[in-house]
């Protein structure tokens, strides 16, 4: 059973006690996390950063797998004062909780172009600029002026030019906290806007729904995860409640009662026959925690 209460002391974020995994995570598995705290300003962020060694930092959850056992390491997520979007010319500030389907449809109406490849990703914003989503050809890194970050010694920000992103990944310092981002787009019909949103999401709309973390594993340069799993038959592949999809081998799906070692079996064995048959070793695109 879920329990909160207001935290008192150095800090005043909101405390929620043996939060399940299962309710936060898009996977749906996992255990009890004994607390997770939710900050609704970088004060509050400074402190329980500058008061906790070891500590998770959890988005929406849509790339976490947390294991069945309970995790006594500290989350920490952002309350809803990060979820915005300020429009200043052509510029849009956006705070980190803000999901990105709010940032599409807010680009639409506004006629501004720039970002229409994210549509059809799920998760907010902050995760998508610490995992510096994208396509083959487009990042999120790309559209960023800066980055707002709140470290143990309070805010601060980093210019493009000093982020040094690479694929699937942000690069930004170690224990900070993603609040929000500056982002240039360019001006454009919103009818335009809206086809191109329209064009990536047909494009992504065979991807598997249901409980999933999306790709689990990062594509080898110049490969195809998901082209190298099914090679090595694992398509339809099943542990416990856990599968690998047969629409895109790079998901892995839980039919509802899996649990978190099924899909981390799963994982294993995954990496093993690629590893075997193609002397590749995939590297995990989800974060997988206790």
């Amino acid at each position: 059973m879920e329990t909160g209460n207001k935290v008192t002391g150095a800090f005043g974020v909101k405390l929620l006690h043996n939060v399940s995994a299962r309710n936060i995570t898009s996977m749906h598995c996992g255990g009890y996390i004994s607390n997770v705290f939710i900050a609704e300003n970088t004060e509050d962020i400074a402190h329980f950063l500058a008061s906790n060694n070891r500590l998770f930092i959890l988005g929406e959850g849509t790339n976490t797998i947390f294991g069945d056992t309970p995790i006594d390491i500290p989350v920490l997520r952002l309350g809803n004062n990060f979820s915005f979007i300020e429009l200043k010319g052509e510029t849009i500030h956006a705070g980190a909780k803000t999901p990105i389907n709010e940032i599409l449809t807010f680009c639409i109406k506004e006629g501004l172009s720039g970002l229409e490849f994210l549509s059809g990703i799920p998760g907010s914003l902050g995760g998508a600029l610490f995992m510096n989503a994208g396509t083959r050809d487009e990042w999120i890194m790309d559209r960023v002026i800066s980055i707002e970050l709140t470290g143990r010694n309070g805010e601060f920000n980093l210019k493009r030019e000093d982020i040094h992103s690479s694929y699937r990944s942000g690069n930004l310092p170690d224990n900070v906290v993603i609040t929000g981002t500056y982002l240039k787009l360019d001006p454009s019909n919103p009818k335009h806007v809206q086809e191109r949103t329209s064009n990536y999401l047909e494009k992504r709309r065979n991807q598997p729904k249901g409980f999933t973390s999306g790709s689990v594993f990062k594509n080898p340069e110049g490969m195809s995860a998901g082209y190298l799993i099914e090679e090595a038959g694992l398509k339809g592949y099943r542990i416990g409640g856990a599968m690998v999809s047969p629409l895109h081998a790079n998901f892995i799906v839980n039919d509802g009662d899996a649990n978190a070692s099924d899909v981390k079996k799963l994982i294993d064995v995954i990496k093993q026959r690629v590893k075997s048959r193609f002397g590749i070793e995939l590297k995990e695109e989800v974060k997988l925690i206790g």
